[in-house]
């Protein structure tokens, strides 16, 4: 009898864990694959839009996406979650960048990093500059090359903040027929 309940408990635990870690990669509302080509998608409050490639105004909303990043000349100190980066995609209003493949740039604080995909808020607590980052410092690679898939995830530290602003973006999204407010 104590084996059959054991075994129980083991198969639900099990079932348990498995359903969660299910929920957690359906969750994340981004794209899991490599993308053929470029994406900007749009949250709001949990809602998602691809914004149009064909827009006038695409290709330079995602140059100034990259260009936020890339030229950020500030490094908060806080450590972000998963959970965290959800949060801004289901309760306020961030655009996301997703490149189809791995970009290696050196930030202004002289860093190399690798990246595959930008979060930048546009609303709330984080729409100061603030871009989260899919990817990883070249320290932290230790020399190796890095596979795309390895940089997927938004990581704890990675992010920067762009005290310049988020005014061009913003409009370039209107243009996009995004409406932000």
């Amino acid at each position: 009898m104590v084996k059959i309940a054991t075994c129980v408990l083991v198969i639900v635990v099990a079932a348990i864990v498995v359903a969660l870690l299910i929920r957690r990669a359906d969750s994340s509302n981004a794209v899991q694959e490599v993308p053929m080509k470029t994406r900007l998608i749009f949250y709001r409050m949990g809602q998602t839009v691809s914004v149009n490639e064909k827009s006038d105004s695409f290709e330079a909303t995602a140059e100034e996406c990259q260009r936020l990043f890339e030229e950020a000349d500030s490094t908060p100190r806080l450590i972000m979650s998963a959970e965290r980066i959800e949060q801004i995609k289901k309760r306020q209003i961030a655009i996301e960048l997703v490149l189809p493949r791995t970009r290696t740039v050196e930030l202004k604080n002289q860093q190399s990093v690798h990246y595959t995909k930008l979060l930048i808020p546009l609303e709330g607590e984080f729409a100061n500059g603030t871009v989260f980052f899919a990817g990883a410092y070249d320290r932290t690679l230790q020399g190796k090359t890095p596979e795309y898939s390895s940089l997927m995830q938004y990581g704890s530290i990675n992010f920067v903040r762009n005290t310049g602003g988020l005014d061009k973006l913003k409009e370039l999204l209107q243009r996009s027929g995004v409406e932000i407010k």
